[in-house]
């Protein structure tokens, strides 16, 4: 068996009984084995290691009687390894932080065109709208959900949703709005621009383009300019 496939077995733990005894043998026999088995050694640690700050103190103690070359293959290794680390955390950042800045840039309360509230004019509604008005969303959720109770209204629905959203109640917001995706009512296209924003906030571009889509197939004029941006986008 080759040295370095006997190497990995170990430090995989997967070598057995007689080759680990081999692996010992030759550490105190064979000068070659042992500086491999020594940088073999010197990554494992070194891939325990996730600060860079660290990694410079790691590199610094290490045996300064170890074969120069095996040195600076470890350094070079240790160095591609934190580089890679960092680009991919990078990357993932940069994806987090565009698709944040994406729902920020995009979203903004929808306002209230159903129903304004008219000082003075008596309406059964005018509390809740009065209070999502005032953008009291916790209070103004509970004044729709008890309007709703008593009667049916997807229009009020709507706002239900938008209340819920607006307090960042993603779950129960995306499952009013979806329900409200085969009623009828006057914010179909507004229903679709909202949950393609949720799928965004959530990370689901393929959801995303297909709540957009739906929107764009409506002819609506609703944010139409903005649905085909951010179609380009994702």
């Amino acid at each position: 068996m080759k040295h370095e496939e006997l190497i990995l077995k170990y430090f995989n733990k997967t070598a057995t009984e007689v080759e680990e005894r081999e692996v010992a043998l030759l550490l105190d026999t064979d000068t070659d084995f042992k500086a491999i088995f020594d940088e073999h050694k010197n990554m494992q640690m070194a891939y325990k290691i996730n600060e860079t700050e660290d990694l410079k103190a790691y590199l610094n103690t290490l045996d300064s009687e170890s074969p120069s070359l095996i040195k600076r293959t470890l350094s070079h290794k240790i160095i591609v390894l934190a580089t890679a680390c960092c680009l991919i955390i990078g990357a993932f950042y940069f994806l987090n932080n565009s698709s944040s800045n994406l729902y920020t840039d995009y979203f903004d309360v929808y306002p209230n065109v159903l129903q304004p509230v008219v000082r003075g004019e008596v309406n059964t509604n005018n509390n809740a709208f009065n209070l999502y008005e005032n953008k009291l969303y916790d209070e103004a959720e509970q004044q729709f959900k008890t309007l709703l109770n008593s009667k049916t209204d997807y229009n009020i629905e709507f706002y239900y949703a938008m209340s819920l959203l607006n307090q960042d109640k993603i779950e129960a917001a995306t499952t009013v709005l979806n329900g409200l995706k085969s009623k009828t009512h006057d914010f179909k296209a507004e229903v679709f621009w909202y949950s393609a924003l949720i799928q965004i906030k959530l990370e689901d571009f393929e959801k995303a383009k297909t709540e957009l889509k739906a929107l764009e197939a409506l002819k609506s004029d609703f944010k139409s300019q903005e649905t085909k941006i951010l179609l380009e986008k994702l």
